[in-house]
């Protein structure tokens, strides 16, 4: 029998060929794998290297280069103490501390210090744009208020419209009027703001302290700030935690979504102008002292700020115009991207979050619903997600308001009819 199928010409043509597509196959999934580990490898932080870069940070402030209301609890007191580091991603370097008596006094509680790689501010041209001014204190305050405006000019920041005079209170917590004063301490002073303004997030949290939903600031050293911490916990990152022990009920999860949505409702309320969540997953919401917030803002933006990037750049298709979940459009005639976005803050919580990032079904937060609202619930999600509407040749995917407020109202609804 065995050796009648070997000598078979067809059959062993059949099999060379299922052999050669399953070493292929096997190939192509090693190849994949071997990326993939490589890709987290760089992603992954060295404890080792965490606490050095700590250790550096602290002799910096030791040699009078940096200074900051954080730096006597992270160098000298202990107050702040390293727990751990977190993926690196993009030069960014975070850290889980231990906040004792000091965040929330009387109470030891975790918190977050962060920090970017920066070299802009190490080139020789602006030590010397701060030495124009390290002898006279009055000059100094003008001079490192115009070096702020500028920076946020350049980086395409949303210009703050306060009086000039308070432009430096606006990006540090305590009083700084006594670093300026000591010539010691001035340029020490400039160089530890303008490392904390060219950074996105910290601008981003720091110029919404007010706003309950952005993390609060409890101090700076040098270029790192430290934040509250607001983790998304397993609810918020079941997709990349499939494995959790922990299965949530429909209405803990939509008690999430539903906070989610008062987040994305009050974004466009409380701000002068509107402000584009363009990285929507997830664990990039966490739950904090106050409720919901938004975490991870590096990739958070008013609206005057994405136009200026997004906008005029060369296109060949609307993929050229995108900005991970802010998409944009590709004009035809002039091949440039145009400077508005064709999709909304919305639509990118219901179908990145809402339904699920490789789903695109039911599978993300509110996976599996009761089935009484079933129906109902995958129309609003499927419709939020998916529909277009066309303004001349432009596609635009922006759920409205109304929309929005049938599916707060529709999981209201179910978290009632379930409770206890």
């Amino acid at each position: 029998m065995h050796v009648r199928w070997f000598r078979n010409p067809c059959l062993r043509h059949k099999a060379l060929i299922c052999f050669l597509v399953f070493v292929s196959l096997t190939a192509a999934c090693l190849y994949v794998i071997h990326f993939a580990r490589l890709a987290l490898d760089e992603l992954k932080c060295s404890e080792s290297q965490s606490i050095s870069l700590l250790q550096d940070y602290c002799h910096q402030y030791h040699l009078g280069l940096i200074v900051g209301d954080l730096c006597p609890a992270l160098c000298d007191t202990d107050l702040i103490q390293y727990r751990r580091c977190t993926n690196y991603r993009g030069g960014k370097h975070v850290f889980i501390m231990d906040c004792l008596n000091m965040c929330i006094p009387g109470n030891i509680t975790k918190a977050v210090l962060k920090t970017k790689n920066q070299e802009v501010f190490e080139e020789e041209e602006f030590y010397m744009y701060l030495k124009q001014f390290s002898n006279q204190n009055a000059s100094a305050e003008k001079a490192l208020t115009a070096m702020v405006k500028n920076t946020l000019i350049e980086l395409n920041q949303k210009l703050i419209k306060d009086d000039d005079s308070i432009i430096i209170m606006k990006f540090w917590n305590s009083e700084y009027k006594t670093y300026l004063s000591n010539p010691s301490t001035r340029i020490a002073f400039a160089r530890s703001l303008m490392l904390l303004v060219s950074q996105s997030e910290f601008r981003m949290l720091r110029m919404n302290q007010n706003i309950p939903y952005f993390p609060k600031i409890y101090g700076t050293c040098g270029p790192m700030y430290l934040v509250e911490f607001s983790p998304p916990g397993d609810i918020l990152e079941h997709e990349l935690s499939l494995m959790s022990e922990k299965e949530y009920s429909f209405k803990e999860r939509a008690e999430v979504a539903i906070r989610i949505l008062d987040i994305i409702y009050r974004i466009d309320v409380d701000m002068p102008e509107p402000l584009h969540l363009c990285d929507v997953k997830g664990e990039n919401f966490g739950m904090g002292r106050d409720g919901l917030q938004l975490i991870d803002v590096d990739t958070v933006f008013y609206d005057s700020v994405l136009k200026s990037f997004v906008g005029g750049q060369n296109c060949s298709s609307h993929q050229d115009c995108h900005f991970f979940d802010c998409r944009g459009f590709c004009s035809e005639e002039t091949r440039c991207c145009e400077n508005f976005r064709t999709n909304n803050n919305l639509q990118s919580v219901c179908e990145d979050v809402f339904l699920g990032k490789w789903f695109n079904t039911v599978g993300g937060l509110l996976k599996n619903p009761p089935s009484s609202v079933r129906q109902q619930l995958n129309s609003i999600l499927e419709s939020c997600a998916f529909s277009q509407t066309l303004h001349g040749q432009v596609p635009f995917q922006k759920p409205s308001k109304k929309l929005l407020s049938n599916l707060y109202g529709l999981l209201l609804q179910t978290v009632y009819e379930h409770e206890d």
